[in-house]
């Protein structure tokens, strides 16, 4: 009887370890844990790495937007009056502030200088043309002075960009006038020319962007 019990222990020890084993040997045809847990770490790994390539996009989206946003706008008040529109600048005049002008380098063909000068009461630089039929074209720059004021009686008015800066254009049918400013420097355009010479005059003028 005491054989019997001892035979089924042994029995049943050997069952036990034949059963590990063949765990074990199930186990040698599955991937690591080690495999998997690497796995885990690669995909972390990579998805870091795709959110930092978009953090980049956006600050770089960012970048470009905020330097399209600089804009050179007139930094005048418009009053309009029944035969007039009136600019009154909006920053107080600065004789001290350094003049620093922008010289024309183009102009249409059928036009040549007959005047450059500088006014230095004014602080004004100024270039005069002389075109066909004794046509006349005046680039003058000057420093932002209290106000100014253009014919509205005569003529029709508009908002145009070149570039970066704003220019508004008065149209006299027979002559264009347009007002802009950079920096610390209003300048104006007035002669016989049409919308698409006036943008070639400034950009000619190699402002700044």
């Amino acid at each position: 009887m005491r054989n019997k019990r001892k035979a089924k222990r042994i029995l049943r020890a050997f069952g036990k370890e034949s059963y590990k084993a063949r765990i074990a040997y199930v186990n040698s045809f599955l991937p690591e844990k080690s495999s998997y847990i690497g796995s885990i770490s690669y995909r972390h790994a990579l998805r870091r790495a795709v959110i930092v390539a978009l953090i980049l996009v956006m600050i770089m989206a960012l970048a470009v937007t905020a330097y399209a946003a600089v804009k050179y706008y007139l930094n005048y008040t418009k009053m309009v009056h029944p035969d007039n529109d009136e600019y009154v600048a909006n920053i107080e005049y600065d004789s001290d502030v350094e003049a620093s002008f922008f010289t024309p380098t183009y102009v249409p063909e059928r036009y040549h200088l007959v005047n450059e000068y500088y006014d230095d009461i004014n602080r004004q630089q100024i270039f005069e043309y002389e075109g066909d039929n004794s046509d006349r074209l005046v680039i003058m720059q000057c420093l932002d002075r209290e106000g100014f004021h253009v014919d509205n009686e005569r003529s029709e008015s508009k908002s145009i960009m070149v570039g970066n800066i704003e220019v508004i254009v008065y149209d006299f049918s027979d002559e264009l006038l347009a007002v802009m400013q950079y920096g610390n420097n209003l300048i104006t355009i007035a002669g016989i020319v049409d919308e698409g010479e006036l943008e070639q005059i400034i950009d000619g003028m190699n402002i700044p962007d």
